[in-house]
């Protein structure tokens, strides 16, 4: 069966165990964080691939949308503001993106100052 836009949903959905068991990069964190969340000591495959499945998912159309959004602003490559812009309606997503900004900037600033010291006292 093929949409309407050339995509062929048989492929897209065909269920390959080698080829997803390539792709799971993330398993053993999923499935720590579901048992942090309160799912049993070792939660099934099953639930953290289909976890994993949709944050593939969902992190995809985000990117794809940020694409959009930098070409609609004349650029080639997204950035931090295209994301700001897109989560700007779910304020909650978008504290957290401004949140880990700022961390990184401050831990890029605390390397950068590390590396000035060190190299002060040799």
């Amino acid at each position: 069966m093929q949409s309407s836009d050339g995509n062929d949903w048989d492929a897209f959905f065909a269920n390959d165990p080698e080829e997803d068991a390539s792709k799971r990069l993330f398993q053993n964190e999923i499935r720590q964080m579901l048992y942090g969340f309160g799912d049993a000591r070792q939660p099934r495959r099953d639930t953290a691939e289909l976890v994993e499945d949709l944050l593939r998912t969902y992190l995809t159309a985000v990117v794809q949308r940020c694409v959009e959004v930098a070409n609609t602003r004349g650029r080639k490559y997204p950035d931090v503001s295209d994301l700001r812009f897109l989560l700007r309606k779910d304020l909650r997503k978008l504290r957290r993106v401004n949140y880990l900004v700022a961390m990184k900037e401050v831990i890029d600033e605390t390397t950068r100052r590390g590396g000035e010291l060190e190299s002060l006292g040799r």
